[in-house]
């Protein structure tokens, strides 16, 4: 029965289990763990890996019916059938043919052991204490499957190995094994939290998610797509699997839990059904919880969402309804009134007003808003107070739900009457535009639709001034991040005044953008974060954070989240993640870059380029290309610069001037990488230069310091060295290309060598100093400093010693053989886009950025400790 899964996550039980079934005693393994976590494909892998010829015996509820039934797979086929059905005959037939088989002892395999009838049990324990089998056993409960091999565990002829729920990296890589290519850490999190650690559902809920396109490939990158992901008939399958050993009453009492999201224990008593949660408790399937009215749910969610699949639409209509009469805004908790409300609105029950409406302002406190607009969606928008809209529309944008909101502001702003409502909904609205992402020559219609809804026909005065002054700000405020400003006096007046709304925190957004532009860090953090505290002052903090983080991506604010935990509970809405996936992969990308780490960036960058494109974000995309561009040209073997810099040149004209300084010195930089002779140095000089006429210092330092990685050290030379640099430029990347250019066109390799060592997280811009240090200090006769440089140089390129899985020690070992991607797949087995995906792990745990970098030296043995890279 071969298996075409590769076992992932098991090494330490696959060389225990070997240990056990190579001891010259003899004996054996049970091996136990819940449905679906691997047993069946654990025994083949060992059994393949002792290469001795295997007997496997399928126990089921129809064989157990007849004693020796399971073990007719025993018989030797060319003999002749027992004489008669008398269970001894069958018996003695048994084991005349197993010790027919040879002086060795036979391996047997016995596959869901707790349905073994006894009598089977009974031989099989006697020829291994007879020493004339090795058997394993394969059961879900440990150790009593059944008196017999219970005995054996207690007299150390079988050892009990527990197979317990892979962990998170594990299902990782799991999941790199199913789909192949790029994985995003937002579709990693998607299935860690619906399969427990459980291969088999894990499986269920990925195929389910393919057939319904919840998931898809684009170009090597594997995407969700915002779609909600529902149960199918495999999920069902599954879950029913897990759910057979249940009886009719405690299975009432798990639909329960199930369809509710949780039971308060007085009602699982009141519906006599105390005894089978007692049984849900003690098996581990629930938990109880005591804050408030204590509550019986479910352990995992993965657990609950598998057991929903497998309950019938009509028996959920008949539960749900017949609890759902029963709610009063006083019981229960929020989750559970929320799950009845909503499916009691589904089957046509009329609910109390008050029960609604107080469910859904909880639902909006902790974080539910999709919920809290489907409970209000028969409630007339006119019936709610302004204040009330503005809340709702605040948590459906905290989700990226920008349709949504979009809808729901455009009803409210007729109705709003103070100022205080008028600066809230331009926040919220400049929100809303940034995440749509309008095009920039867009922007002005964008604000004059929400100009001329304010108020509805007869605004005050004091609403027509402030709106006008708003809508003037967020015109600024929706421009290209860095725009240059025509008057500067004015935001700065803006600013100084006494007011503390929307108009002083806009006027601060729009200037932290100007002066982060300049490098002039210090005071663009000090400004983002007194706009920060205006928005805490009239509930817009939330808003501003937004607007810092997505008006201006290239500024840092290092401002903390004004959601408090128990406000932003981690979402697991597939279109929130589907929509973060681009940013939050870009970030992580481009910090990788800094550091250094190109393998690492590389891949962040490519899943962060799809995701963005899918979602046409015209903001970040052409950051994210250049950067990917010129990570991956650092990596000989990721074969896709090409390919980032034709996109890159697609889409650089939507940019702004600076913006497209910065790809096109990318582009140069990403094909000196890769050796193209016609980006010389020339051209990469016109760019910084270029970008000093446009007042940028922070875009002309990265341009000199991308020039640096790739070897080059004319441009940073020439450099003009200002004699009085800006008291506020306080950037740290300007500052380190002020010092490195001053210390080239110096003699003196003392200040390059210092700088090296402060550049120790990106490798490339050290090896650049360092070498240029110890042919300074070797001109000089200095053997002392070109010992430190050399020194330096060693130090990029660290020899990080790390233990491996089996896997990556294949693929590691098949790249000091020479092979490509291509070949390495065709000899394991897999797909090129999942060797590709080993080369990263692989880059990432051992430090290296490249396959010339991989020695033997890294291949230390198999259980030796990781090291955390």
């Amino acid at each position: 029965m071969p298996t075409t899964r590769v076992l992932i996550g098991r090494d330490e039980e696959l060389a225990l289990a070997q240990a056990v079934l190579r001891s010259p005693r003899g004996g054996g393994l049970l091996v136990h763990g819940p449905t679906g976590v691997g047993k069946t494909a654990f025994a083949h892998r060992v059994m393949a890996d002792l290469g001795a010829e295997v007997r496997w015996v399928q126990a089921d509820r129809v064989l157990a019916r007849y004693p020796y039934g399971a073990l007719a797979p025993l018989l030797d086929p060319q003999s002749p059938p027992p004489p008669g059905s008398e269970p001894a005959l069958i018996r003695r037939a048994v084991v005349q043919s197993l010790n027919s088989a040879g002086p060795e002892p036979s391996a047997v395999v016995v596959d869901d052991a707790d349905e073994l009838d006894v009598p089977s049990s009974t031989v099989l324990s006697q020829l291994v204490m007879a020493g004339r089998i090795r058997l394993v056993v394969l059961s879900r409960q440990h150790p009593a499957v059944s008196t017999q091999f219970e005995t054996l565990v207690h007299d150390g002829m079988l050892t009990a190995l527990e197979m317990v729920p892979l962990g998170p990296d594990d299902i990782r890589d799991l999941l790199l094994e199913r789909l192949g290519g790029h994985i995003p850490s937002t579709l990693e999190d998607y299935f860690i939290h619906r399969c427990d650690g459980n291969p088999r559902i894990l499986d269920s809920w990925l195929t389910a998610a393919r057939e319904q396109a919840v998931v898809r490939g684009s170009n090597g990158v594997w995407l969700l797509t915002g779609r909600q992901l529902q149960s199918s008939p495999m999920v069902r399958d599954t879950g029913r699997q897990f759910l057979a050993a249940m009886d009719a009453r405690t299975r009432t009492a798990a639909d329960l839990i199930a369809l509710a999201g949780g039971l308060q224990v007085a009602d699982a008593v009141d519906a006599g059904l105390g005894d089978e949660v007692d049984l849900l408790i003690r098996s581990g399937l629930c938990r109880v919880d005591e804050r408030g009215a204590p509550s019986v749910h479910f352990t995992s969610r993965a657990s609950a969402d598998l057991h929903r699949a497998t309950i019938p639409q009509g028996r959920s209509v008949v539960l749900r309804t017949g609890i759902g009469r029963k709610l009063t805004p006083s019981e229960g908790g929020l989750h559970e009134r929320m799950n009845w409300i909503i499916w009691s609105l589904t089957c046509g029950i009329d609910l109390d007003p008050e029960l609604l409406g107080t469910t859904a302002r909880e639902a909006l406190r902790y974080g539910e808003p999709l919920l809290a607009h489907t409970m209000l969606s028969s409630v007339a928008c006119e019936d709610l107070s302004a204040p009330y809209q503005l809340n709702l529309v605040t948590a459906v944008c905290d989700v990226n739900r920008a349709l949504l909101a979009s809808d729901i502001l455009l009803q409210a702003l007729p109705q709003l009457t103070t100022t205080a409502d008028v600066d809230r909904s331009a926040l919220l609205w400049a929100r809303i535009v940034l995440r749509l992402d309008t095009p920039a020559e867009e922007f002005g219609d964008a604000v004059q639709k929400w100009r001329t809804r304010i108020g509805g026909a007869g605004p005050s005065p004091d609403l027509i001034s402030r709106r006008d002054q708003l809508a003037d700000l967020l015109t600024e405020v929706l421009s290209p991040p860095g725009g240059r400003l025509t008057d500067l006096s004015h935001y700065e007046t803006l600013t100084a005044g006494d007011d503390n709304g929307a108009v002083k925190a806009l006027a601060m957004v729009v200037l932290s953008g100007h002066h982060a532009h300049r490098a002039h860090r210090a005071v663009a953090q000090d400004l983002a974060q007194q706009a920060a505290a205006i928005g805490a002052t009239f509930d817009s903090a939330a808003d501003i954070y937004r607007l810092l983080r997505r008006a201006h991506p290239g500024l840092s604010t290092s401002l903390p989240s004004p959601f408090p935990p128990s406000a932003e509970p981690r979402c697991a809405d597939p279109a929130h993640l589907a929509q973060e996936t681009g940013p939050g992969e870009f970030e992580r990308g481009f910090r990788e870059s800094r550091r250094g780490h190109y393998a690492q960036a590389a891949h962040h960058l490519r899943i962060a380029t799809e995701a963005l494109t899918v979602w046409d974000d015209r903001q970040l995309l052409p950051l994210a290309l250049a950067s990917a561009a010129f990570a991956a040209a650092q990596v000989p073997d990721i074969p896709t610069t090409d390919s980032f810099l034709t996109r890159l040149r697609s889409v650089d004209a939507q940019g702004t001037p600076e913006m497209q300084v910065m790809t096109r010195a990318t582009e140069l930089a990403a094909r000196r990488q890769r050796g193209d002779a016609q980006a010389d140095a020339q051209q990469l000089l016109e760019c910084t230069q270029q970008a000093r006429e446009m007042g940028s210092l922070a875009v002309e330092a990265e341009i000199h310091l991308q020039a640096l990685t790739t070897g080059l050290t004319s441009t940073i030379t020439a450099m003009p060295c200002p004699t009085t640099l800006d008291p506020r430029v306080s950037d740290g990347r300007v500052l380190l290309a002020v010092r490195i250019g001053a210390a080239l066109r110096s003699e003196d390799s003392s200040e390059l060598t210092e700088l090296a060592n402060t550049v120790r997280g990106c490798p490339a811009l050290l090896r650049t100093l360092a070498e240029e240090a110890r042919q300074r200090a070797r001109r000089d006769g200095s053997s002392q400093k070109a010992a430190q440089a050399t020194d330096l140089l060693r130090a990029a390129d660290p020899q990080v010693r790390t233990g491996l899985s089996r896997r990556e020690r294949e693929v590691a070992e098949a790249i000091l053989e020479g092979l490509s991607n291509a070949e390495i797949a065709d000899k394991l087995g897999v797909s090129t886009r999942t060797v590709e995906g080993h080369v990263y792990r692989l880059y990432r745990r051992l430090g290296i950025g490249r396959r010339t970098e991989l020695t033997t030296e890294h291949l230390d043995p198999v259980g030796a400790p990781a090291t955390s890279v």
